[in-house]
């Protein structure tokens, strides 16, 4: 299966916040601008997309089933939108463990229940191997 799948963005009117559960317990506001549509693994979803670093970045913090055992508990992609047609490209070959894999120090929001997908995404950033990773 290739790791880079077509989407469609479904904007909202305007951002919304949601409360976010942290790795460390801790709720955080998160702007939230949509919905990805997109079929992973057979299974059609839509992914909670969060604002990126321009009005065309999304974020998206999702699970899969390899989290856990051969990557961390979860795990982050970035997105880029055409924002003329909200077609959608999600690049798993570039998802990346988030910070508080590598240190105690850092909070990370948790996925959305939506953002959980159950196939295997055996792309991006995988096996970890720090202190923080060994203890949990």
């Amino acid at each position: 299966m290739q790791w880079r799948i077509a989407g469609t963005f479904a904007p909202y009117a305007k951002p919304q916040t949601m409360r976010a559960q942290t790795e460390a317990g801790i709720e955080q506001d998160l702007p939230v601008v949509g919905k990805v549509h997109a079929r992973i693994g057979g299974e059609k979803f839509e992914l909670t997309a969060f604002e990126g670093d321009s009005a065309q970045d999304l974020w998206i913090v999702f699970k899969d089933a390899m989290n856990g055992r051969e990557s961390y508990g979860f795990r982050y992609i970035k997105a880029v939108r055409d924002t003329a047609t909200n077609l959608v490209a999600l690049n798993f070959n570039y998802a990346y463990n988030p910070d508080c894999a590598y240190t105690p120090y850092a909070t990370c929001p948790l996925p959305p229940p939506g953002n959980r997908i159950a196939a295997r995404i055996p792309a991006g950033e995988q096996v970890y191997e720090t202190s923080v990773a060994r203890r949990k």
